[in-house]
């Protein structure tokens, strides 16, 4: 019998935590055993880049390629999960990419084609959290619930050892 997930938490869901989450999704999928994620937020899913929460107002264009996107580089480990799952894990990856978000798109703010006909632009910081949303929404769907929590709306103020386990404290102690 396997022992249960170890729990990640993760504080503040920004693109490396819903990195986390997609990877999950994926090992998931394929039967492997990823840790329980635990993510937490003060604010907002990806808030910083909304332009609600003071580092940006959500217009300015990203200062990356979009195609550094959550499954970037992939480039999982032969050496760790064997050379055909490592690929295999790659090519699921794809599911979340930039790509993937802009073919799924019905809006004409913005999709795959005018994308590439436009020289592949950077998005503003809005459309990259959209882009966020929708890669951990996604997630969620296809994480069993137990494996991937999404507390939003909780500030850690504290963290203690207590044994062997981490605990998390917000501002009232709890």
């Amino acid at each position: 019998m396997p022992s249960p997930p170890k729990t990640l938490a993760i504080i503040g869901v920004g693109p490396k935590a819903i990195a986390l989450a997609a990877k999950s999704a994926v090992l998931s999928k394929r039967g492997l055993m990823p840790p329980k994620l635990l993510l937490i937020e003060k604010s907002d899913i990806a808030a910083h880049w909304s332009g609600d929460y003071g580092y940006t107002d959500g217009s300015p264009t990203l200062g990356t390629p979009p195609d550094k996107d959550v499954g970037f580089p992939y480039r999982s480990e032969p050496a760790v999960w064997g050379k055909e799952t490592a690929s295999a894990i790659n090519q699921d990856m794809l599911r979340f990419s930039w790509p993937a978000f802009l073919i799924a798109r019905t809006s004409d703010r913005a999709n795959y084609s005018d994308w590439i006909d436009r020289g592949r632009p950077g998005p503003d910081h809005g459309l990259w959290k959209e882009y966020l949303d929708w890669t951990l929404a996604r997630a969620r769907e296809e994480l069993h619930p137990s494996l991937c929590e999404v507390s939003v709306n909780w500030e850690v103020r504290g963290l203690e050892l207590a044994g062997e386990q981490w605990v998390l404290r917000d501002g009232a102690g709890t």
